[in-house]
């Protein structure tokens, strides 16, 4: 697989504009004694950062015009993040996990909208398949 080029600062900026009213702006807080920052994205929708890149990535297939509904492999914060976000943008989103995902990670991925199978023992098994149900069910993998 080859690796996408690193985002360029414009492409950081369209993204933030793109996700803008999608995803709630979370505080970013000061560690004690200058330790650090955390941003705290555990208060997201989805309670992980992931509905970030799925969400860019799906309003972006919609400013291409592609209305298909989209498909996931993930361990669970990446499925979740896909569903809530399709669902908010009209797309219904399906989600392959591998056995083991918890049972929580399901069911918050199922409470976003996700159609969500478990398939294989590991996420690379779940991952293996995904472009291949993908193109059975008409979806875009993301």
């Amino acid at each position: 697989m080859r690796l996408a080029a690193a985002p360029s600062a414009r492409d950081v900026l369209r993204a933030q504009r793109r996700i803008d009213g999608l995803v709630r702006e979370t505080p970013l807080l000061g560690l004690a004694g200058g330790g650090g920052l955390v941003k705290l994205e555990n208060l997201q929708h989805t309670g992980a950062y992931k509905l970030r890149g799925a969400g860019n990535a799906i309003l972006s297939q919609l400013e291409a015009g592609d209305q298909r509904p989209v498909l996931v492999a993930s361990a669970g914060n990446h499925a979740a993040g896909a569903a809530w976000a399709a669902k908010h943008c009209g797309l219904s989103a399906h989600a392959l996990v591998p056995r083991g995902t918890p049972e929580s990670k399901i069911h918050r991925s199922r409470s976003c909208g996700a159609e969500v199978q478990v398939v294989g023992d590991s996420f690379d098994q779940a991952a293996a398949l995904a472009p291949g149900v993908a193109a059975r069910l008409g979806c875009r993998y993301l």
